[in-house]
């Protein structure tokens, strides 16, 4: 089953705590990402070295994993 990015939060701070909140609905989900953003400075363009940390869980969760998200992390 394919993996899908539902949200990238800007820290692994947020992104482990949003993991958590899917966990807690029986949702499965894995971070990818560079969890030292802020350490490294800044990249080419001004831009972050990092681009923060994406959460993927499967495909059929996806809509209620967006749900959940929307609802504790709208905005960010």
């Amino acid at each position: 089953m394919a993996l899908i990015l539902v949200k990238n939060f800007p820290n692994v701070t947020l992104a482990e705590m949003a993991q958590q909140s899917l966990e807690a609905n029986g949702i499965a989900s894995i971070l990818k990402g560079d969890s030292r953003i802020g350490i490294a400075g800044l990249g080419i363009g001004a831009l972050p070295a990092s681009m923060g940390i994406d959460l993927y869980v499967q495909e059929d969760d996806a809509p209620k994993a967006e749900t959940i998200l929307r609802e504790i992390y709208d905005g960010m």
